[in-house]
This record gives structure tokens, C-alpha cells and sequence, in this order.
């Protein structure tokens, strides 16, 4: 009688488990991935927990039986009694702490704990010290498997598929190595994530232009080197080094009329660079500080006021180097409070646009004046009465100007562009929409720089009471 029970039992049990499947592969459910139609988004966000929600709401009586099936057995594993159905997932999965590493669980102890026993050493994250590594393992090998089935059932069902595939080309793995996962139905095919890419690259394309075209973005660039080694490197095939450039554009916050950047044919005719321009240069010198220094308000001390501003923000860093650093005055921790604000810069959330790579040595001067050009093509930025302007989707930049960021180096290779560009006949080809900001990082290393030439360097002011060395020393 067992026999006939067990039987009409499993047969009632494959029905359900059939439903959930055929239900999981329709197209509503978002759990297809078109790869001729893949865009860059579908990749940046945290996928594992999005999966293992769908699955567990769509099917959960296949989740509760894949769950259980890779539950452990034995006495020491029996204590995670999780109900697969009614856990919290957003407990188990959080965004900063999921990657592609996570899916194997990498478990490679007989206690499965591999060669981190303690869980704080694997989740540094307060609100996951509590959570068990294989506890996140075992939800991660169940949307494995529930995509292999779903694959399985609808070749066109390969989220979780597509998404390997592309991490494992960007990782470039040896494609027998990709063959033997697409054969496990862990990854989709070759041909399929060249279309997958092939599309990604057509989207990136588009964001470049689109956001360029809008004439409210800036961009920066540095380089980059790849060394391409060879595992056995002969005559003939030898390890190659190469010289590339990074690019992106990052969107000028606050900017919502670009009235406000056309401005390069005002800023071109008090260049000292032109050579046309009627305008008398002077150079900068002593009195011309010294009447900055009387006009600026925040050297002067206020009515009522003990310090000038500038010189509170000094006494504020000269105890926070005493508290912080000192040896005798840490006690006095608790009581330093944060200096003043001074010309706040609101804090904004900004989404830049990678930009193609291009293979181009930054370190001469033809080389920048090749990136600039490649920079404005991928934007669709440029002159009209060039031959490669596109007159429906290209944007005329002669009288617009275009903030460029970068280090000290491309600071000074800009400016010998423009220098020996200054004599050209159009805007474009003097470069004289090209604004050069320095980022703040860089900024700052100039004015230390400065400070240690001026006041370090030279050995005869070390001996000197008022020197700059001398109170250092006493600090």
C-alpha cells in the first residue's frame, strides 16, 4: 500500500513543482534576459537578492524543496532551521556585501566554514555579524539551481546565465573554460554574449552622445597601463605593454542653462594665448596681492570678534595637530569641536558616463591633442564645416566651452597645446574651448608643493626663529 501512496504522492508533487517552473519562465517575470537588447543597468544593480525574492514569491514550493535539499544533515549543520518561505531576505541579503564571489559560497572546510572560522571575519557589516556564511551560501546555490532548471525548461529564461557570462568575458576566462560552463547550463553561449556586448557598447554609445550633446558635462581622463603577459613568452610571442587612456563625463551639478558655458569667445579674446587679441597683458606682482590681501574679508577680524576667520580656522587646526597627534593632550578629545564652514559645496549624487578607451600615449603633445579629438567624436561634439560633423545629431561647440579635469600632468600638456594650437585658424582647431579645472586632490599636492619650495626646501630659513620650519618644530 506504501508503494501506491509514495507513487500518486510524487506524481502530485511533480505537478506543483512543474507549475511553478512553467509559471517562472514567462516573460512577465522578468527572469528573461534578451541579449541583442542588453543594456549596462542590467548589470550594475545587486541581481542574487532580486532573484532569490522572485523565486521564492513566484515558486515556493520548488524554492522550499531546493532549500531543504541543500540543507545540511548532519548534527552540527542541523541547527540552521530557517523556514525557506517566511525568511527575511532583506536581512540575509544586503547590497554592499553581494558579488559574483559570493555564488559558490566558498566553502571549502568539512565544517563550512572553509579557512574563516569566525563569521565577523567575512561580514565586517554590524547589521551581518550575526548572520551565518552559509546561511547566504545556501540561498545563493538555490537560485543556482532553480536557473539551470528554468533554463532547462526555456532556453530564452537565462538571467542568472547572462549575467555570469558577462562577468566571465570581462574577467577574460579561456573560452574552453566558458564552453564547459555553457554545457552546464551555468552561462550562456559565446555567440550570445558577443550580441550581449555588442548592444551594451551600441547603449554606452548613445549615453556618451546624449550626455555630451547637452553641453552640461565635463569630462576627464587619464592613463592606464595593461601588461599582457605571455605563460610562456618565446622570440616570436612576447609579453606586450600597453599605454591606454580612460575617459568619463561627469554631469556640472547646478548647471540648467547652458547659456552659462557659452562664453569661449569672451574668455578667447582676453587670452594672453591669442595672438589677435587687442587687449594689454600685465603680469601679477607684489602689489597686486598685497591689495588682495586688504580686500579680503575673511583675513580681516570682525566687529566684536577676538580672531579673523582665516586665523580661528588656523587655531582650530593647530589643536586639532596637538589632540589628534600630540602626546599630552588626547584627553581634550571629546571637546574638539568641527571647524567652521566656509563656502559650503552642497553635497550631490552623480551618476558619470564611462567613455570609451583608447589606445593613445598621453605623454606628447600630439597624443592629447588625439584624445581631445577622440573625447569630442564619441560626443558628438565638433565643428559643422568638418567633413565628419553629423548635421542631425552632432552639436557645434565653437562657442561653448568644455571643463576638463585631470592631473598636473595633463594640466601642463593642455596647456602646450594650446599654446602651439593658438595660431589656427578655427576654435576648434586652437582648442580654445578647452577649460582646464585641476581636481581638488591635485590642487592640494600643488599647494603643498608650493609650501615645501618656498618655506622647506631651502636649509638657510631652518635657522631663521620666525621661519616656517622653526614653528613647525614647536608644534
Amino acid at each position: 500500500m506504501a508503494a501506491p501512496v509514495t507513487t500518486w504522492a510524487l506524481q502530485i508533487t511533480q505537478s506543483v513543482l512543474r507549475s511553478n517552473v512553467e509559471e517562472m519562465t514567462k516573460k512577465m517575470h522578468s527572469l528573461h534576459f534578451d541579449a541583442r537588447a542588453a543594456m549596462a543597468e542590467q548589470i550594475e544593480l545587486t541581481f542574487m537578492p532580486c532573484l532569490a525574492d522572485n523565486m521564492r514569491r513566484l515558486a515556493p514550493s520548488l524554492w522550499s524543496l531546493v532549500f531543504s535539499l541543500l540543507g545540511a544533515t548532519d548534527k552540527q549543520r542541523s541547527s540552521l532551521t530557517v523556514d525557506p518561505v517566511t525568511m527575511d531576505l532583506a536581512e540575509i541579503f544586503n547590497e554592499s556585501k553581494q558579488n559574483l564571489g559570493e555564488i559558490g559560497g566558498d566553502m571549502d572546510g568539512e565544517d563550512g566554514q572553509g579557512e574563516h572560522s569566525d563569521s565577523s571575519e567575512l561580514d565586517s557589516e554590524p547589521e551581518e555579524e550575526d548572520m551565518p556564511p552559509r546561511k547566504r551560501a545556501q540561498k545563493d546555490k538555490c537560485v543556482v539551481c532553480i536557473s539551470i532548471v528554468l533554463q532547462s525548461a526555456n532556453e530564452n529564461c537565462n538571467h542568472l546565465q547572462s549575467i555570469l557570462r558577462i562577468f566571465i568575458h570581462s574577467a577574460n576566462v579561456p573560452q574552453r573554460v566558458a564552453k564547459v560552463l555553457a554545457h552546464a547550463g551555468l552561462t550562456i553561449s559565446i555567440k550570445s554574449i558577443q550580441r550581449a556586448v555588442k548592444s551594451m557598447s551600441i547603449d554606452s554609445a548613445r549615453k556618451i552622445k546624449t550626455g555630451l550633446c547637452s553641453l552640461k558635462m565635463a569630462v576627464a581622463y587619464n592613463n592606464f597601463d595593461i601588461n599582457f603577459k605571455t605563460s610562456e613568452p618565446t622570440l616570436a610571442h612576447q609579453s606586450s605593454f600597453v599605454s591606454a587612456m580612460s575617459a568619463t563625463a561627469v554631469p556640472l551639478v547646478g548647471v540648467d542653462n547652458i547659456d552659462a558655458l557659452c562664453c569661449s569667445e569672451a574668455l578667447w579674446r582676453v587670452d594672453p594665448r591669442n595672438p589677435s587679441s587687442s587687449v594689454l597683458h600685465t603680469g601679477i606682482d607684489d602689489f597686486d596681492l598685497l591689495r588682495f590681501h586688504l580686500t579680503d574679508t575673511y583675513d580681516h577680524q570682525p566687529p566684536g570678534m577676538e580672531f579673523s576667520p582665516r586665523r580661528k580656522a588656523f587655531a582650530w587646526h593647530v589643536c586639532e595637530i596637538l589632540i589628534n597627534h600630540g602626546q599630552y593632550f588626547g584627553y581634550l578629545s571629546n571637546k574638539l569641536a568641527t571647524p567652521e564652514t566656509v563656502l559650503r559645496i552642497p553635497v550631490s549624487k552623480t551618476e558619470q558616463v564611462p567613455m570609451r578607451s583608447m589606445k593613445i600615449k598621453q605623454s606628447s603633445v600630439d597624443g592629447n591633442i588625439e584624445v581631445m579629438e577622440n573625447l569630442l567624436r564619441q560626443g558628438g561634439l565638433g565643428n559643422p564645416t568638418e567633413l565628419d560633423f553629423e548635421s542631425n545629431g552632432d552639436v557645434d561647440i565653437l562657442d561653448f566651452v568644455l571643463l576638463v579635469h585631470g592631473n598636473l600632468l595633463t594640466k601642463e600638456r593642455l596647456d602646450t597645446v594650446q599654446d602651439s594650437q593658438c595660431i589656427e585658424d578655427t576654435p576648434k582647431n586652437c582648442f580654445q574651448f578647452v577649460i582646464f579645472v585641476l581636481g581638488l586632490f591635485h590642487y592640494r599636492m600643488a599647494c603643498v608643493d608650493a609650501l615645501w619650495r618656498t618655506y622647506l626646501q631651502v636649509k638657510e630659513g631652518h635657522e631663521d626663529v620666525n621661519s616656517t620650519y622653526q614653528h613647525v618644530g614647536i608644534l
